[in-house]
């Protein structure tokens, strides 16, 4: 944003002065060391939160400011001028290294901020004034180069020490979310103000007799850092330390307190030293206390989002509860929520919420701002709701002001707002709205928060679901409402007897009677006995004179004998205020109990699946967890640490078959997948699917007998897909067979088909389990205490694979307890007379092979990938093979780095900031130098638009995360990369 000259030049006076009269405060309390040598320096704690707070444009106020402070300090002006650069130079690198290395967020609440302020400002940005201040003092001969070490020590501690002290009182108080305090929390800080004054003045200024001569009472100041850090967190911690330490270096300077007794010297070192220690105390616990307590909020935020929607009945009704709840827990002052216009491709704002000025009065307290929230609608990619809406991941825009992509900055700066984040509300992969807040300081982003507000969408867009459902419900009841205005429902009338007296054509047709067999008979020849007292009642409540309509549901009775459901309302006939009969429609609601039962089916399985896929995912995650906290003790010897990691990857290969196996069912399901048929042995497909299933075999102790024809058999179908078949029948045996048991596979021609037999001697299937074991998520004893792993989708993606092939599928059991034999049959192509897939065989690609050479020779190899962990893993592993490796993070770099020394492979990921990794393949391929290289994408993004993406900009070979190191080994190893 552009800046205007004469708040920007009021700004930059009034950081001079505060800056000035800081230094003068600073000054009065040097020590005889030198007079520019203070315990602490304030103005450096200043200058460091005035660039943080305000940005680095700021910087000549603070220039300004240390020139004449020490201009009027009896230096000469080039050494006031030097002195004056040194602190600027200090204020800037530390505010740089802060934002740069760690996204520092001012209120210090993260661990990792406050261990940043210590390291890299305190320590690191602080040697730069010290050097230049010192240096400009002996050149402008103000002390001699003698004293340069002991000056650039204290010099260098009393700048740390301003660090430390200073500036986290002036970023806590600025930073942190304002709120009211209650009488007991003002109570509270006052008395915990008195006792540290109290405290601090007997050691530290002689106030009274000190009770224990010569034992160190300055650290029983420490138990007041903790108290205010527990109560009032960063900022009542960062408060205290201030105080402590304002009047350890006030009593220090005036010749008393534990540090007074030595030389000048030695009492500032001591001095230093402990304000250092008591602030880094003070700075890591307050940020320890404070990530507990986010924590904390941040669980009664998930509480408070999910008893706002339970407790709605639509998302209007629960969206101002959800945002002031996410607002109120986290500490933030607006939100909005918004949704998508299917029909105009644009998104609109449904709802916003913003804290009101006075709780009790209710006054808006962003009126412009929400006003024009209300208005916008945005195109994808357009405004903070379109760029998340367009890619379906939160956002985070820590000043909105200095965004150009959002259109409300100059309302928002306006009104005070800052910082921003989104997060979008999920179904099915598909953004159905986003969930937007706002906060009135500056916020760096915070990953953990952005994974919780992802997930509360997803919850958001599990709601809608369910309210769709309820709507459904609802419009089915109102479609048959509607049927009965149409006479399109059993419509009838009785006489005082319970006789008919008229029906109509719809009754007719229901009860297979015609209208003169129905006139005349008693109704409750039409009703089965059961319901006989219910119709009584309601006949009694009637001639007793309840006018009002009497509804219940009760089942007829068909001419061929069938029962159909109906809803019945009725109500009196009255005919000069008398009754005189019973007029009713009954109403057919077959289809309706139908969707009841399928809703409460489809809400049961959701329940069972998402506890298994928790299960599942717990089960492996349990021991990689265990084992990584035992593979840091350092007593581990080295063959159990090979055991640890056998089983960690033993984990992580079945974490990856629970992900691939619901891609596949995703895949299928969605009609993604595509199969690449060539003629094929069934020996082939059969030995693949055993070798698949081995290791569950030999681990449970099964016995398993394969028998096939003595000629070859052969069919057309995808190698990969159909060896997958085989091995889940063959795995599910494995699972549901007790240990020892036998399993039969078996298989041959059987006319114009191949029909596969796999039988076992397991627990069975109960009669009532065969209609739906193939549907998702299905388990044969699926309680907790037989389940057996898995998350019920292995038989799904046999029945689809098969089918896709122009196969079937089938099971069969005699009941529990006695075996079962699944069946699948796969029809003989004529194609498959000719030559075959070889056993041990790969399918076709358009791919080069993969070799399996155990000594490949070194490859210069390029590995680029924003996430620093995947890509500094995966550069050790190649190094350990022999291979010569460099590692770049983004797409830019990546093509310098290539171009300086071209690679002969790069593994590139595809989600790379700066540019992709498809546009970058697509740059290497255009270098001269580089178009013979090999290039691999390396990715999570693994479906076949996937593959095809990468297959067009040039990639040569296509990974999906985690990628096997031997295959990576194999695929280094090749002779046509």
């Amino acid at each position: 944003m552009p800046v205007r000259p004469f708040p920007y030049l009021a700004g930059v006076l009034a950081l001079a002065g505060v800056y000035f009269g800081a230094a003068k405060l600073g000054l009065s309390l040097a020590m005889p060391v030198a007079e520019q040598v203070t315990p602490v320096w304030p103005p450096t704690g200043i200058a460091l939160a005035a660039i943080l707070l305000l940005g680095p444009r700021v910087w000549p106020g603070i220039a300004l400011g240390a020139f004449f402070a020490n201009a009027t300090a009896n230096e000469p002006p080039l050494v006031a001028c030097g002195i004056a650069t040194g602190n600027t130079l200090e204020a800037l690198a530390g505010a740089w290294l802060l934002r740069r290395l760690l996204g520092f967020d001012n209120s210090l609440g993260r661990l990792k901020d406050a261990l940043g302020l210590v390291v890299l400002a305190a320590c690191i940005s602080t040697t730069i004034s010290a050097t230049i201040g010192v240096a400009s003092l002996c050149l402008g001969a103000v002390h001699p180069w003698s004293k340069y070490g002991s000056l650039w020590s204290t010099w260098w501690l009393g700048d740390g020490t301003g660090d430390l002290v200073v500036a986290p009182v002036l970023l806590t108080w600025a930073a942190a979310p304002r709120s009211r305090w209650s009488r007991r929390q003002v109570v509270e800080a006052i008395a915990l103000l008195a006792c540290v004054a109290t405290v601090s003045a007997v050691v530290f200024a002689g106030a009274g007799e000190r009770p224990v001569p010569g034992h160190p009472l300055e650290y029983t100041l420490f138990p007041f850092v903790i108290w205010a850090a527990l109560r009032f967190g960063q900022r009542g911690s960062a408060t205290t330390t201030c105080a402590v330490l304002g009047i350890a270096v006030w009593g220090t300077v005036g010749g008393s307190g534990p540090f007074a007794g030595g030389t000048p010297h030695d009492s500032l070192i001591l001095l230093d030293l402990y304000m250092a220690v008591l602030a880094v105390t003070a700075l890591l616990l307050g940020a320890t206390i404070t990530e507990r307590k986010v924590a904390a909020r941040r669980q009664v935020a998930g509480y408070a989002v999910a008893a706002a929607l339970a407790e709605s009945s639509s998302l209007h009704d629960a969206a101002p509860r959800l945002l002031r709840a996410v607002c109120e827990s986290l500490g933030w002052d607006a939100g909005a929520l918004w949704t998508v216009d299917r029909e105009t491709r644009l998104i609109r704002c449904a709802e916003v919420w913003c804290r009101p000025l006075d709780p009790l009065a209710r006054v808006p307290r962003l009126p412009e701002f929400e006003s024009a929230t209300r208005r916008y609608a945005f195109s994808p990619g357009v405004g903070l709701p379109g760029r998340v809406w367009a890619s379906g991941r939160a956002a985070w825009i820590p000043d909105v002001t200095a965004d150009d992509n959002f259109p409300r900055a100059p309302i928002a700066a306006k009104e005070g707002l800052r910082g921003a984040f989104a997060s979008p509300i999920v179904l099915n992969a598909e953004t159905l709205g986003v969930l937007e807040f706002f906060s009135y300081q500056i916020r760096q982003p915070d990953e953990d928060l952005l994974q919780m507000m992802t997930a509360i969408g997803s919850q958001v867009g599990l709601f809608i679901q369910r309210r769709q459902a309820d709507d459904a419900v609802r419009e089915s009841e109102e479609r048959y409402r509607e049927l009965f205005e149409n006479a399109n429902d059993i419509i009838y009338t009785l006489d005082l007897s319970g006789r008919l007296t008229s029906v109509n054509r719809r009754a007719e047709q229901t009860f297979g009677y015609t209208y003169r067999e129905c006139v005349g008979r008693n109704a409750a020849e039409l009703i089965p006995p059961e319901y006989h007292e219910r119709m009584q009642a309601a006949l009694r409540r009637k001639l007793a004179g309840d006018t009002n309509p009497t509804v219940y549901e009760l089942e007829l009775i068909r001419k061929d004998g069938h029962r159909v459901p109906v809803e019945i309302s009725s109500r009196l006939i009255l005919r000069d205020g008398r009754p005189v009969g019973i007029q009713g429609i009954a109403r057919d609601i077959t289809e309706r109990r139908h969707a009841e039962q399928e809703r409460r089916e489809a809400d049961r399985r959701k329940d069972e699946f998402l506890a298994m896929l928790a299960h599942e995912l717990r089960n492996p995650l349990a021991p990689i967890r265990n084992a990584l906290h035992l593979l840091e003790l350092p007593e581990l010897a080295p063959a159990e640490a090979k055991e640890l990691r056998a089983m960690m990857q033993r984990q992580v290969e079945h974490l990856v078959r629970l992900v691939d196996d619901l891609l596949d069912v995703s895949r299928i399901m969605r009609g993604k997948i595509e199969l690449r048929k060539e003629p094929l042995e069934l020996a082939t497909i059969v030995a693949r699917a055993v070798e698949t299933a081995r290791p569950g075999l030999d681990a449970r102790g099964h016995e398993l007998t394969v028998a096939l024809p003595p000629e070859p058999v052969r069919l057309e179908g995808d190698l990969v897909r159909l060896s997958q078949v085989l091995a889940n029948l063959l795995n599910n045996a494995v699972k549901y067979t007790e240990p020892g048991g036998r399993i039969f596979l078996g298989a041959g021609r059987e006319g114009d088909e191949v029909v596969v037999r796999i039988r076992d001697t397991g627990i069975g299937i109960p009669e009532e389990m065969l209609p739906c074991l193939f549907d998702p998520f299905i388990q044969v004893a699926a309680s907790a205490a037989r389940s057996q792993g898995g998350l019920g989708i292995g038989l799904t993606l046999v029945r689809r694979l098969v089918e896709l092939h122009g196969g079937s599928g089938s099971a069969h059991s005699e009941g529990p307890g006695k075996g079962s034999e699944f069946v699948v049959r796969l029809p003989i192509s004529s194609l498959a007379s000719g030559g075959c897939k070889p056993p041990g065989g790969v399918p076709g690609g358009s791919h080069p092979p993969l070799a399996n050479s155990d000594n490949p020779k070194s490859r210069k190899v390029l590995v680029v990938d924003d996430s620093e962990d995947a890509a500094l893993s995966l550069a050790k592993l190649l190094r350990q093979r022999g291979h010569e490796v460099r590692v770049a993070h983004d797409g830019p770099s990546a093509l310098e780095a290539a171009r300086g020394d071209p690679p002969e492979v790069a593994f590139l990921d595809l989600g790379l900031p700066g540019m992709d990794g498809c546009e970058l393949a697509r740059r290497l391929r255009q270098e001269a130098g580089l178009r013979g290289a090999m290039l691999v994408a390396l990715t999570g993004w693994g479906q076949e638009e996937d593959r095809k993406r990468t297959l067009e900009a040039g990639f040569d070979h296509h990974l999906t995360k985690p990628a096997d190191p031997e295959a990576l080994h194999r695929l280094l190893s090749s002779e046509s990369e």
